[in-house]
């Protein structure tokens, strides 16, 4: 079981080193690249370094990636073998999930991504939101916005990366029910995109559909027919102690003084 680091800060000073490292020899990623990633490596190849963390030596890899993972996906897909990278040593821990989540934050949306390095530093480091917000420098909103990310299924979790659904419409998805999430996805298949307004039309309609539970408990009963006043009647009769040839001769009594009237 992992324990928590003891680290008073997000950001401590690690020595780094700059080198051409094997693709092979990086531990797997998760992350696609992007278009414009894509045709950039394409067009110029691998002009920016990526960071990793040289593991212990006996690991199954080399290095594991603290930030590039998309950079790093479209060089692998577009065949290219050794890349730029900043070597930072074995053992930063809070420190390289920290410098993961700004860099993240500090560039154009990487959602997930945000949300998996600031999940690591809260289950990792110990640390609380509110620490990581000012740590970060980032309002403490953005920073819960983007843990209710980890929790989505997986199918609203790739529109988000793919820019189907902004981070606050995957935000308010989040606090839906699982049932109401199914909803979601299936209004993402439909359109491809999921908006604010199909998320609260979502609720809405579990709203009516409550309202309409609730009036049919509530609604009075409809009014006896004929039929049953007369079974009652009878039960009725029978429980206070009329026998059954007495009241046998009761309805005769009453057929007769019907048939006269």
């Amino acid at each position: 079981m992992q324990q928590n680091q003891a680290q008073a800060s997000l950001f401590e000073p690690p020595k780094a080193r700059l080198e051409t490292v094997n693709i092979t020899e990086i531990q797997p990623w998760n992350a696609t690249g992007r278009n414009a990633v894509m045709k950039s490596i394409q067009a110029l190849g691998m002009v920016t370094a990526i960071q990793v963390e040289e593991l212990k030596p006996g690991s199954a890899y080399r290095y594991r990636v603290i930030d590039g993972r998309r950079r790093l996906d479209a060089a692998k897909k577009n065949g290219v073998t050794q890349i730029p990278a900043i070597v930072l040593p074995n053992g930063g821990g809070i420190t390289y999930d920290a410098l993961a989540a700004g860099a993240n934050l500090a560039r154009a949306y990487a959602p997930l991504d945000e949300a998996q390095h600031i999940e690591m530093l809260i289950n990792r480091g110990g640390f609380t939101p509110e620490a990581i917000a000012k740590e970060l420098g980032l309002p403490l909103g953005t920073i819960k916005a983007r843990l209710k990310l980890v929790s989505l299924p997986k199918e609203l979790r790739d529109a988000v990366d793919s820019k189907r659904i902004s981070p606050s419409v995957a935000a308010a998805a989040a606090n839906l029910t699982p049932a109401q999430q199914q909803k979601a996805i299936e209004a993402l298949k439909q359109k491809n995109a999921l908006t604010r307004d199909d998320i609260t039309s979502i609720r809405l309609a579990d709203k009516q559909a409550m309202l309409e539970s609730v009036a049919a408990i509530f609604k009075p009963p409809p009014p006896p027919t004929p039929q049953h006043v007369f079974q009652m009647a009878i039960r009725t009769a029978l429980s206070e102690g009329l026998t059954v040839d007495e009241l046998y001769n009761a309805i005769e009594q009453i057929g007769e003084e019907q048939a006269n009237a």
